[in-house]
């Protein structure tokens, strides 16, 4: 089989902390040097996630940066981006050689080629161009404006037990963002004017076939859910910001219902998977009762990989636009939610026989 290196957002893997503390620009930074002398620092990733959602349009333009070492074929900066349109995705994969990447030890300002991460007064400022073989281009310029406190949510979490060098940390710089600027796909430019935006941060050095999870996200410029569960770990949580309010529900305070089942082709060609296009959520922590429905179509999910010949096992995260419904109860409070965002289910599959 031929070995591919596609990367997802991971977009959220959690240690249970008893609280989200507030990050800072500084933890946006590039992470590498404190892991040089770390036995597994040839599996090392990081990236700096952003997705946005608008009408008319909605995307994932992810900044990735893989084996810094070059002990292995994936070391390479890398470019996802993810437009969907019209009820239809368009997935696109740009390597980026390591002479072309510029990092930094105090913000998230990055540079690979022609794509650029730059902050200023805290405003990140977002660019870049990709193209593919099929005469695909996306061209954007996109300014984040963060809206509620960053959530400090994991540092080393242990995803192999038997290897305890092995760790991946999360946070998410914004987790609710205004949007402006423009993206141009094959030609036609879109304005992006006030969309939903949403940021993250991954690093570390674990194998991505140890982490498989359910994870949602939406927001609006008042509140944000985030919710992950790594259902192979056991360990999870959900988070609710709204307005000044934070409330959190730990792995033993909800629980998490992929239903709607279809087998498709669609997303991977040529490659039958089972896919969710529901997700309902029940959480409840004493003080406060988490309804949550979401609701995803094939059509506007893509997919990114990387296959695991040792374990004999395909890594696949299938990453959908989504529609949230539901309600916030509790304490002087009944919030309803309907907002669209998005959710990601995370497999391992067995290589197929060649």
């Amino acid at each position: 089989m031929k070995k591919t290196l596609l990367i997802v957002p991971l977009l959220a893997l959690i240690l249970l902390l008893p609280a989200f503390a507030e990050a800072s620009l500084v933890d946006d930074r590039y992470h590498f040097a404190d892991y040089v002398a770390n036995p597994n620092v040839a599996d090392y990733g990081e990236w700096w996630f952003f997705n946005f959602y608008q009408s008319d349009i909605k995307g994932v333009i992810q900044y990735s940066l893989w084996d810094p070492t070059g002990a292995t074929p994936y070391s390479f900066g890398l470019m996802y981006v993810s437009v969907q349109r019209n009820n239809s995705t368009l997935d696109m994969f740009f390597p980026i050689p390591w002479d072309y990447v510029v990092t930094s030890d105090t913000s998230a300002d990055l540079t690979m080629g022609p794509e650029t991460i730059s902050v200023t007064d805290g405003v990140y400022t977002i660019s870049g161009y990709v193209a593919d073989m099929q005469g695909n281009e996306v061209v954007w310029n996109l300014q984040y404006i963060q809206q509620l406190p960053s959530l400090d949510g994991i540092r080393q979490l242990k995803t192999d037990p038997s290897n305890p060098d092995e760790e991946m940390n999360w946070y998410a710089q914004m987790p609710s963002a205004v949007v402006y600027g423009a993206i141009v796909v094959n030609g036609e430019t879109v304005m992006i004017n006030g969309a939903c935006g949403y940021h993250d941060h991954n690093w570390g050095p674990w194998k991505l076939s140890n982490t498989v999870w359910n994870w949602f996200q939406t927001s609006t410029p008042n509140s944000a859910i985030v919710g992950y569960d790594f259902y192979a770990l056991n360990k999870g949580q959900i988070t609710v910001q709204l307005n000044d309010k934070t409330v959190t529900f730990k792995k033993n305070q909800y629980f998490v219902v992929n239903y709607d089942w279809i087998t498709t082709t669609s997303i991977i060609p040529d490659l039958p998977l089972r896919f969710p296009q529901k997700t309902a959520v029940v959480a409840f922590n004493g003080q406060y009762t988490l309804l949550l429905n979401v609701k995803v179509q094939a059509g506007e999910t893509g997919y990114v990989a990387r296959d695991y010949p040792e374990s004999g096992v395909i890594w696949v995260v299938l990453e959908s636009n989504a529609q949230f419904t539901g309600r916030l109860v509790g304490h002087h409070t009944c919030e309803r939610i309907n907002s669209v965002g998005f959710r990601e289910y995370a497999i391992d599959i067995p290589i197929p026989s060649p």
